[in-house]
């Protein structure tokens, strides 16, 4: 028989065992909406990509500054950035009136003779082709970058995962761009998000990319903020409280995308629940796979959950996607 004291060591032994396992089984949530008011947030719909001919100089179709900003704006826009290559279109005071639009601007331009960078709320212009140097630049002038249209170029998910990670202002991705002409920019995105630490993922961004008129109105980004300010813009971007919107990922829609009313994480249920309006089905996926379809999902039992899941919410009227939430277990 077991003396006294192996009884008690055993016992010990046992409750570390088992604290351990509870330990284990606790998963945390990176929830991106965690700040967000439904209830009292404005929902801003914005683009990040646009172009004119101060840097098409050589496209007919090209729109002047104020023609591009009246457009947005006819559209019911309430921020836009002008990034033209390689070129600082800006300020908006040289073209429009910009408080009669009701439009937040966006500084901005696109660094183009690397891969293809969106510089966001600075004055940084560079020719130079090392991505490592211009991203340290951006971040020394306290702006945003966005890696733009990923899915033409050849990098891998590493490479983007090392870049995301050194450089936090280096916020997201484009997964839609332009009509959805790269429909490799979300695989690119899925693949990355999944070499990504859970509490470290790249945001998504949907953008026109604008080079003439008829390639506005298709993608677009849905931002949550308490008040139209570009203080609360930049929060929502380095925090992932967005959702994005397109048109041009689905055939024959009718009727706008998917608005979501709200997105709960349940802690004490493990779920992520989703509400929104002209929604039909929402779908959710991890690692690049679907793993479940419906308004809530398990993060703790679901099959083939991975470090994140993100939502896409399809309707007639296009598809709404969520930021990706990061699990932790």
């Amino acid at each position: 028989m077991l003396s006294k004291v192996a009884k008690v060591f055993v016992a010990s032994i046992l409750s570390v065992l088992l604290l351990s396992s509870f330990a284990v089984a606790e998963i945390k949530v990176n929830n991106p909406y965690e700040n967000v008011k439904w209830d009292s947030f404005g929902q801003y719909k914005g683009n990040l990509h646009t172009h004119t001919n101060h840097s098409e100089k050589y496209n007919p179709s090209a729109l002047k500054p104020e023609q591009l900003i009246l457009e947005y704006s006819n559209r019911d826009y309430d921020i836009l950035a002008i990034t033209d290559h390689n070129t600082l279109t800006w300020p908006w005071d040289d073209y429009t009136k910009e408080n009669s639009l009701k439009m937040l601007p966006v500084q901005g331009n696109e660094i183009s003779n690397t891969h293809h960078l969106l510089s966001l709320f600075s004055d940084f212009n560079t020719t130079m082709s090392n991505e490592k140097e211009v991203l340290k630049q951006i971040g020394e002038k306290e702006g945003l970058a966005i890696m733009a249209h990923p899915g033409r170029y050849n990098a891998s998910s590493k490479w983007y995962a090392n870049l995301f990670v050194t450089y936090p202002h280096l916020v997201g991705m484009e997964v839609i761009n332009q009509g959805d002409r790269y429909q490799d920019d979300r695989e690119m995105w899925d693949k990355t998000l999944s070499v990504l630490p859970p509490d470290n993922l790249c945001w998504g961004f949907a953008n026109d990319d604008t080079h003439k008129v008829e390639h506005i109105g298709r993608d677009w980004n849905i931002f949550l903020l308490p008040e139209l300010t570009e203080e609360d813009l930049k929060d929502s971007m380095i925090t992932g409280a967005f959702y994005f919107s397109s048109i041009s990922t689905l055939e024959n829609v009718v009727g706008c995308p998917p608005i979501i009313n709200e997105i709960n994480v349940d802690e004490k249920l493990n779920t992520i629940s989703i509400s929104a309006q002209n929604s039909q089905k929402v779908v959710w996926i991890s690692e690049g796979n679907i793993i479940h379809i419906g308004d809530s999902v398990n993060y703790k039992n679901a099959k083939g959950m991975g470090s994140y899941v993100r939502a896409e919410i399809i309707g007639e009227g296009g598809v709404s996607y969520t930021q990706p939430f990061g699990i932790k277990k």
